[in-house]
């Protein structure tokens, strides 16, 4: 399970804090295996101007502002979120992470939700939600978009009689997440 909790720097093991500390200078999340979450502390003025930034670079993406997280995870639980959007193609996340990363502002990519504890406080970052979807059969290989769900490459799989994703078969996730997680 994938949990978001508070942490100060000193409480991050040392081979981790030697490696990412110099990079990225504070984690404010961190979820006890790998994964940080730049930490920036974006005032409701900031969080406006970027949101300006985000909207004139992508007028085609409808971003949120105070969008709850418990409406986007299976436990039902979650604070508001600063910047909420829904990505459908692979090259907007591509432009939108290296704009995050570029103005040091805290993200977190979300596929179904599923295995996310997110506190019920404010989480101060932009949450992806990664829609790309779309299955396609070349030969006995599958290419799949990481937004779609797990239920379902396994029912094209199984219709097109392809074998190697019995593994996952039940995990109620994203292709994305469950690559990245399992």
């Amino acid at each position: 399970m994938q949990k978001l909790t508070s942490c100060k720097s000193g409480e991050i093991p040392g081979f981790f804090m030697q490696k990412y500390y110099i990079k990225y200078k504070f984690f404010d999340f961190y979820d006890g295996e790998r994964n940080f979450f730049i930490y920036n502390n974006m005032s409701k003025s900031k969080t406006k101007s970027f949101l300006k930034l985000l909207q004139q670079e992508f007028p085609h993406l409808n971003f949120k502002t105070d969008e709850c997280f418990r409406g986007h995870t299976t436990f039902g639980i979650g604070g508001k979120i600063a910047i909420y959007v829904e990505v459908e193609k692979p090259s907007d996340i591509i432009r939108l992470v290296k704009i995050l990363n570029r103005e040091e502002v805290r993200y977190f990519i979300l596929g179904l939700g599923s295995n996310i504890l997110a506190d019920d406080q404010f989480h101060d970052m932009v949450v992806i939600k990664n829609n790309i979807k779309g299955i396609t059969i070349r030969g006995d290989k599958v290419v799949c978009g990481a937004g779609e769900s797990i239920a379902r490459l396994n029912n094209v799989a199984m219709e097109n009689s392809l074998s190697g994703l019995e593994w996952s078969y039940g995990i109620p996730g994203s292709v994305g997440g469950a690559v990245k997680n399992n």
